[in-house]
Protein backbone atom coordinates (compact mmCIF):
# COMPACT_ATOMS: atom_id res chain seq x y z
CA UNK A 1 0.00 0.00 0.00
CA UNK A 2 1.15 3.57 -0.70
CA UNK A 3 2.23 6.02 1.74
CA UNK A 4 0.78 9.30 1.73
CA UNK A 5 2.91 12.10 1.47
CA UNK A 6 3.49 13.87 4.78
CA UNK A 7 1.39 17.55 4.87
CA UNK A 8 2.87 19.99 7.19
CA UNK A 9 2.02 23.44 8.03
CA UNK A 10 5.16 25.54 7.97
CA UNK A 11 6.08 29.54 8.32
CA UNK A 12 5.24 30.93 4.91
CA UNK A 13 8.01 33.41 4.75
CA UNK A 14 10.22 29.94 4.28
CA UNK A 15 8.17 28.96 1.08
CA UNK A 16 9.60 31.22 -1.95
CA UNK A 17 8.43 30.98 -5.78
CA UNK A 18 10.63 29.11 -8.27
CA UNK A 19 12.06 31.21 -11.13
CA UNK A 20 10.63 29.01 -14.13
CA UNK A 21 6.58 29.02 -13.72
CA UNK A 22 5.17 29.37 -16.72
CA UNK A 23 1.27 29.50 -15.20
CA UNK A 24 -0.80 32.60 -16.00
CA UNK A 25 -4.17 33.11 -13.81
CA UNK A 26 -6.44 36.30 -14.96
CA UNK A 27 -6.81 38.70 -12.24
CA UNK A 28 -10.81 37.65 -11.74
CA UNK A 29 -10.07 33.98 -11.34
CA UNK A 30 -7.15 35.08 -9.02
CA UNK A 31 -10.04 37.18 -6.69
CA UNK A 32 -12.08 34.12 -6.99
CA UNK A 33 -9.27 31.89 -5.34
CA UNK A 34 -8.87 34.65 -2.85
CA UNK A 35 -12.44 34.54 -1.55
CA UNK A 36 -12.91 30.97 -1.58
CA UNK A 37 -9.23 30.42 0.42
CA UNK A 38 -10.56 33.47 2.82
CA UNK A 39 -13.47 31.20 3.82
CA UNK A 40 -11.63 27.64 3.69
CA UNK A 41 -9.12 28.89 6.30
CA UNK A 42 -5.19 27.45 6.00
CA UNK A 43 -5.71 24.11 7.49
CA UNK A 44 -7.89 23.32 4.98
CA UNK A 45 -5.79 24.56 2.08
CA UNK A 46 -5.19 22.05 -0.44
CA UNK A 47 -0.86 21.58 0.67
CA UNK A 48 1.02 23.28 -2.33
CA UNK A 49 4.29 20.90 -3.70
CA UNK A 50 7.70 22.02 -2.87
CA UNK A 51 10.65 20.97 -2.76
CA UNK A 52 13.98 21.41 0.72
CA UNK A 53 15.89 23.82 -0.50
CA UNK A 54 20.08 23.68 1.14
CA UNK A 55 19.46 27.19 2.81
CA UNK A 56 16.01 24.99 4.41
CA UNK A 57 13.40 27.15 2.65
CA UNK A 58 11.36 25.57 0.55
CA UNK A 59 10.72 25.99 -3.47
CA UNK A 60 7.59 25.93 -4.82
CA UNK A 61 6.87 23.07 -7.52
CA UNK A 62 3.00 24.30 -7.69
CA UNK A 63 0.65 26.15 -6.03
CA UNK A 64 2.45 29.66 -6.54
CA UNK A 65 -0.92 31.43 -6.78
CA UNK A 66 -2.34 29.65 -3.25
CA UNK A 67 0.79 30.83 -1.58
CA UNK A 68 0.57 34.14 -3.16
CA UNK A 69 -3.22 34.50 -2.00
CA UNK A 70 -2.12 33.63 1.53
CA UNK A 71 -0.03 36.17 1.65
CA UNK A 72 -2.38 38.72 1.13
CA UNK A 73 -5.22 37.36 3.15
CA UNK A 74 -1.94 38.10 6.05
CA UNK A 75 -2.04 33.92 6.57
CA UNK A 76 1.76 32.87 9.01
CA UNK A 77 1.82 29.42 7.97
CA UNK A 78 0.22 27.16 4.96
CA UNK A 79 0.42 23.65 4.03
CA UNK A 80 3.10 22.05 2.17
CA UNK A 81 3.97 18.53 0.67
CA UNK A 82 7.72 17.94 0.18
CA UNK A 83 8.79 16.29 -3.20
CA UNK A 84 12.25 14.87 -3.08
CA UNK A 85 13.98 15.91 -6.09
CA UNK A 86 16.62 18.77 -7.58
CA UNK A 87 16.52 21.82 -8.52
CA UNK A 88 15.82 21.08 -13.10
CA UNK A 89 13.30 18.46 -11.73
CA UNK A 90 11.61 21.36 -10.27
CA UNK A 91 11.72 23.20 -13.62
CA UNK A 92 10.33 20.03 -15.30
CA UNK A 93 7.66 19.00 -12.92
CA UNK A 94 6.88 22.64 -13.17
CA UNK A 95 6.15 23.10 -16.28
CA UNK A 96 4.39 19.63 -16.71
CA UNK A 97 2.02 20.28 -13.94
CA UNK A 98 0.95 23.82 -15.51
CA UNK A 99 0.86 23.09 -18.92
CA UNK A 100 -1.73 20.28 -17.60
CA UNK A 101 -3.98 23.08 -16.65
CA UNK A 102 -3.66 24.65 -20.09
CA UNK A 103 -2.58 28.17 -18.69
CA UNK A 104 0.33 28.90 -19.59
CA UNK A 105 1.57 32.04 -20.60
CA UNK A 106 3.50 32.11 -24.16
CA UNK A 107 6.25 34.54 -23.54
CA UNK A 108 7.28 33.21 -19.96
CA UNK A 109 7.27 29.19 -21.98
CA UNK A 110 9.41 30.77 -24.73
CA UNK A 111 11.92 32.75 -22.28
CA UNK A 112 12.31 29.32 -19.75
CA UNK A 113 12.99 27.04 -23.48
CA UNK A 114 15.33 29.92 -24.63
CA UNK A 115 17.75 29.79 -21.73
CA UNK A 116 17.79 25.83 -22.02
CA UNK A 117 18.89 25.97 -25.77
CA UNK A 118 22.10 26.03 -27.86
CA UNK A 119 21.27 28.55 -29.91
CA UNK A 120 19.81 31.18 -27.05
CA UNK A 121 21.80 30.57 -23.42
CA UNK A 122 21.76 27.42 -22.56
CA UNK A 123 23.22 24.10 -23.91
CA UNK A 124 20.74 21.56 -25.13
CA UNK A 125 19.44 20.76 -28.36
CA UNK A 126 15.88 21.56 -29.32
CA UNK A 127 15.87 17.49 -28.87
CA UNK A 128 16.98 17.27 -25.65
CA UNK A 129 14.62 19.92 -24.71
CA UNK A 130 12.17 17.67 -25.71
CA UNK A 131 13.47 14.80 -24.24
CA UNK A 132 13.68 17.00 -21.14
CA UNK A 133 10.14 18.11 -20.93
CA UNK A 134 8.69 15.00 -23.26
CA UNK A 135 5.67 14.84 -21.57
CA UNK A 136 4.52 18.36 -22.63
CA UNK A 137 5.46 18.94 -26.28
CA UNK A 138 8.20 17.09 -28.70
CA UNK A 139 10.78 18.15 -30.72
CA UNK A 140 8.47 19.71 -33.82
CA UNK A 141 6.73 22.14 -30.65
CA UNK A 142 9.72 22.92 -29.10
CA UNK A 143 11.18 24.63 -32.78
CA UNK A 144 7.93 26.19 -32.93
CA UNK A 145 7.89 27.81 -29.70
CA UNK A 146 11.86 29.28 -30.02
CA UNK A 147 10.21 30.72 -33.43
CA UNK A 148 9.26 33.33 -31.33
CA UNK A 149 12.31 34.61 -31.12
CA UNK A 150 11.74 36.38 -34.27
CA UNK A 151 8.91 38.28 -32.75
CA UNK A 152 10.18 41.72 -32.93
CA UNK A 153 11.09 44.04 -29.74
CA UNK A 154 8.29 46.32 -30.54
CA UNK A 155 5.80 43.19 -30.14
CA UNK A 156 7.25 41.91 -27.01
CA UNK A 157 6.34 45.58 -25.86
CA UNK A 158 3.08 45.77 -26.88
CA UNK A 159 2.23 42.43 -25.15
CA UNK A 160 3.84 42.92 -22.45
CA UNK A 161 1.48 45.65 -21.75
CA UNK A 162 -1.90 43.76 -23.17
CA UNK A 163 -0.54 41.69 -20.19
CA UNK A 164 -0.74 44.42 -17.55
CA UNK A 165 -4.33 45.95 -18.93
CA UNK A 166 -5.91 42.14 -19.55
CA UNK A 167 -5.41 41.28 -15.72
CA UNK A 168 -2.09 39.09 -16.27
CA UNK A 169 -2.91 37.57 -19.41
CA UNK A 170 -1.74 38.11 -23.34
CA UNK A 171 -4.68 38.17 -25.18
CA UNK A 172 -3.24 36.02 -27.62
CA UNK A 173 -2.02 32.29 -27.83
CA UNK A 174 0.88 30.33 -28.35
CA UNK A 175 -0.41 29.45 -31.65
CA UNK A 176 -1.21 33.16 -32.82
CA UNK A 177 2.35 34.26 -31.91
CA UNK A 178 3.86 31.24 -33.97
CA UNK A 179 1.80 32.82 -36.77
CA UNK A 180 2.95 36.10 -36.12
CA UNK A 181 6.55 35.06 -36.09
CA UNK A 182 6.62 33.59 -39.49
CA UNK A 183 6.45 36.96 -40.65
CA UNK A 184 9.47 39.04 -41.35
CA UNK A 185 8.62 42.92 -41.33
CA UNK A 186 8.86 43.93 -37.84
CA UNK A 187 6.49 46.60 -38.57
CA UNK A 188 3.90 44.10 -39.73
CA UNK A 189 4.33 41.82 -37.40
CA UNK A 190 2.74 44.57 -35.47
CA UNK A 191 0.00 45.61 -37.52
CA UNK A 192 -0.90 41.64 -37.31
CA UNK A 193 -0.88 41.13 -33.45
CA UNK A 194 -3.13 44.09 -33.13
CA UNK A 195 -5.02 43.21 -35.78
CA UNK A 196 -5.84 39.70 -34.28
CA UNK A 197 -6.29 41.03 -30.62
CA UNK A 198 -9.10 43.78 -32.04
CA UNK A 199 -10.84 41.30 -34.30
CA UNK A 200 -10.09 37.96 -32.27
CA UNK A 201 -9.46 36.08 -34.97
CA UNK A 202 -8.69 32.04 -34.17
CA UNK A 203 -5.14 31.15 -34.25
CA UNK A 204 -5.83 28.47 -37.18
CA UNK A 205 -8.09 31.51 -39.28
CA UNK A 206 -4.48 33.40 -38.92
CA UNK A 207 -1.96 31.20 -40.12
CA UNK A 208 -4.36 30.65 -42.66
CA UNK A 209 -4.42 33.98 -43.97
CA UNK A 210 -1.00 34.90 -43.32
CA UNK A 211 0.08 31.63 -45.24
CA UNK A 212 -2.13 32.82 -48.00
CA UNK A 213 -0.47 36.49 -47.98
CA UNK A 214 -4.06 37.69 -48.08
CA UNK A 215 -4.07 39.02 -44.25
CA UNK A 216 -1.07 40.78 -44.98
CA UNK A 217 -1.18 42.20 -48.84
CA UNK A 218 -4.96 43.53 -47.86
CA UNK A 219 -3.16 45.63 -44.67
CA UNK A 220 -0.20 46.69 -47.12
CA UNK A 221 -1.71 47.48 -49.98
CA UNK A 222 -4.78 49.18 -47.80
CA UNK A 223 -1.95 51.62 -46.11
CA UNK A 224 -2.25 54.62 -48.15
CA UNK A 225 -5.86 54.11 -48.46
CA UNK A 226 -6.35 53.80 -44.45
CA UNK A 227 -4.34 56.71 -43.81
CA UNK A 228 -6.46 58.76 -46.69
CA UNK A 229 -9.72 57.30 -44.64
CA UNK A 230 -8.38 58.04 -41.04
CA UNK A 231 -7.88 61.67 -41.97
CA UNK A 232 -12.33 61.82 -42.86
CA UNK A 233 -12.97 58.46 -40.83
CA UNK A 234 -13.74 55.98 -43.55
CA UNK A 235 -12.74 54.82 -46.64
CA UNK A 236 -13.79 52.19 -49.52
CA UNK A 237 -11.19 48.60 -49.68
CA UNK A 238 -11.90 46.18 -52.25
CA UNK A 239 -11.23 42.86 -50.54
CA UNK A 240 -8.43 40.58 -51.98
CA UNK A 241 -10.76 37.17 -52.28
CA UNK A 242 -14.23 38.14 -53.40
CA UNK A 243 -13.46 41.55 -55.19
CA UNK A 244 -16.31 43.45 -53.46
CA UNK A 245 -15.74 46.85 -52.13
CA UNK A 246 -16.67 47.82 -48.46
CA UNK A 247 -16.86 50.88 -46.36
CA UNK A 248 -14.65 50.70 -43.78
CA UNK A 249 -14.66 52.97 -40.54
CA UNK A 250 -11.01 53.05 -39.21
CA UNK A 251 -11.63 54.73 -36.60
CA UNK A 252 -13.98 52.42 -35.16
CA UNK A 253 -12.92 49.51 -36.35
CA UNK A 254 -15.51 48.35 -38.52
CA UNK A 255 -16.48 46.66 -41.70
CA UNK A 256 -19.75 47.68 -43.26
CA UNK A 257 -21.17 45.21 -46.86
CA UNK A 258 -22.92 47.60 -49.46
CA UNK A 259 -25.98 45.62 -50.11
CA UNK A 260 -28.07 46.78 -52.62
CA UNK A 261 -32.17 46.96 -52.10
CA UNK A 262 -35.08 48.16 -53.79
CA UNK A 263 -34.32 52.53 -53.85
CA UNK A 264 -31.61 52.09 -51.51
CA UNK A 265 -28.43 50.95 -50.41
CA UNK A 266 -27.99 48.97 -46.85
CA UNK A 267 -25.01 48.86 -44.56
CA UNK A 268 -24.34 45.43 -43.42
CA UNK A 269 -21.51 45.31 -40.63
CA UNK A 270 -19.27 42.35 -41.22
CA UNK A 271 -16.33 41.20 -38.58
CA UNK A 272 -12.60 43.18 -39.00
CA UNK A 273 -10.69 41.97 -41.59
CA UNK A 274 -12.91 39.47 -42.86
CA UNK A 275 -15.68 39.25 -45.56
CA UNK A 276 -18.83 36.98 -46.17
CA UNK A 277 -16.61 34.57 -48.74
CA UNK A 278 -13.74 34.48 -46.19
CA UNK A 279 -11.42 36.94 -47.65
CA UNK A 280 -9.86 39.85 -45.99
CA UNK A 281 -11.21 43.25 -45.46
CA UNK A 282 -9.08 46.28 -43.67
Amino acid sequence: MDRQPEVKLVDINLVKPNPWNCNVMSSEEFQSLLTGMSKIGEANLPPILCRKDEDGTYEIIDGEHRYKAAKILGWKRIPIVVAKVSKEEVKVQSLILNYSKGRIDPLKLFDLLYKEWEGGEGRLTTRQIAEKYGRVFDQSWVVKILSLRRLSPKVREFLELQREVNGGKIPLSLKHLIAVAKVEDEELQLKLTKAAIETKISAEGLEKAIASRRFIKTIKESSRERKRGESIGESYIKCTKCGKTYLVNWKRHKVYELRNMPGFTKLVEIPFLSCTDGGNVG
